[in-house]
């Protein structure tokens, strides 16, 4: 799997990214990008569709796969617009995933984007902050290009309570999320699968209880 921001599909410096983490579990590996409100439904197609596309516009070669607003090879500071959160540096070292795709063959990749929904404590209310975000989402299942495509929309929590309450929580939050996209912008229910992870997949092993774990995850199945 290449990474997405070294194969010039993406550039660091794009300016809708919080952050990058590589992640490497018993059934996939991935490079999970978490996002901000400023991403575009088309940014999100980008990142989901990845190599794949990458390879259908290869036979095309007029297309391109630049991203607005990012020019020459200056790199930004990226920074989260997320009030009170603390974003560690973005990290782009693919070891983890070298590592499980030498050690695992059948280990499968993925594209995956990130976000931090806002929740109301002990909750899986959404909060109105992230509408925008969640409406561009649902925009880009509308393009011509993810037709036919689904969604899954998988919860994760950190560790702060027992794990059974955790992956309680992350399902009823990624069906929240599924349930949004239906109910408000009229996305049919076959175009999308939710699932909870709890605690079990933390984007930094290191410190479990922290709330960067705690997001929503975004692949094609």
């Amino acid at each position: 799997m290449r990474s997405l921001v070294n194969s010039g599909s993406l550039s660091v410096a794009a300016l809708f990214l919080t952050a990058i983490y590589t992640i490497s579990t018993p059934s996939y590996a991935a490079e999970i990008l978490i996002l901000n409100r400023g991403a575009t439904a088309n940014d999100m197609a980008d990142v989901l569709l990845g190599d794949e596309q990458s390879d259908a516009e290869n036979t095309n070669p007029g297309s391109t796969n630049s991203i607005p607003g990012v020019e020459g090879s200056q790199e930004p500071p990226i920074n989260s617009d997320v009030e009170g959160s603390q974003e560690p540096p973005i990290n782009s070292n693919l070891e983890s995933l070298e590592r499980a795709q030498e050690g695992d063959p059948t280990n499968g990749q993925r594209n995956v984007i990130g976000y931090r929904i806002e929740f109301a404590f002990n909750s899986d209310e959404i909060a109105e902050r992230d509408f925008g975000f969640l409406a561009e989402l649902a925009n880009m299942m509308r393009l011509e290009r993810m037709k036919g495509r689904v969604l899954v929309v998988e919860g994760h929590t950190d560790s702060v309570g027992s794990s059974e309450y955790n992956l309680n929580l992350s399902i009823q939050r990624a069906t929240a999320v599924v349930r949004h996209l239906v109910e408000q912008h009229g996305i049919g229910e076959g175009s999308l699968k939710s699932v909870g992870k709890g605690e079990s997949e933390p984007l930094d092993g290191s410190i479990p209880e922290e709330d960067i774990n705690r997001r929503v995850q975004f692949y094609l199945e």
